[in-house]
């Protein structure tokens, strides 16, 4: 949880990962290119595990590759296995729809998945959904 933390406030390298892994008893491989993934990968077990941080990039349930974008209803939401919709101050979202950009990203959220939104800069336009890192 300490090396999650410290990736998510500031660079760590490789090294810094290899070392923390085999302490963590976590087989830690990179698969490819630079095997810069591994940072990220050990991070977000660590914050997955936490139960209470994290993005969700991905459910078994979501199409591959996912078409999901743009503006969106709460309902087509939900159905996407969001738990709860929050505004950025933690208050149950009350609107209809929310543009979701690019991709879905909910949060991983005391075990839940959860959506997370602020107003757009428009005042006519939908809320959208943070992009928490």
């Amino acid at each position: 949880m300490t090396f999650a933390t410290r990736a998510k406030n500031e660079v760590v390298t490789q090294a810094d990962a290899r070392s923390v892994a085999p302490c963590s008893e976590c087989h830690l491989e990179g698969l490819g290119g630079t095997n810069q993934g591994i940072i990220g990968a050990l991070a977000a077990i660590a914050l997955a595990a936490s139960g209470d941080d994290g993005r969700v990039v991905h459910v078994d349930e979501w199409p591959w590759p996912d078409e999901f974008s743009g503006v969106q209803t709460v309902a087509a939401i939900r159905a996407r296995g969001v738990a709860e919709i929050r505004t950025n101050t933690g208050a149950p979202f009350a609107g209809d729809v929310v543009d979701v950009g690019k991709h879905l990203r909910p949060n991983w959220r005391s075990g839940r998945v959860v959506l997370l939104v602020e107003p757009a800069d428009e005042p006519e336009s939908p809320w959208q959904a943070q992009k928490i890192k």
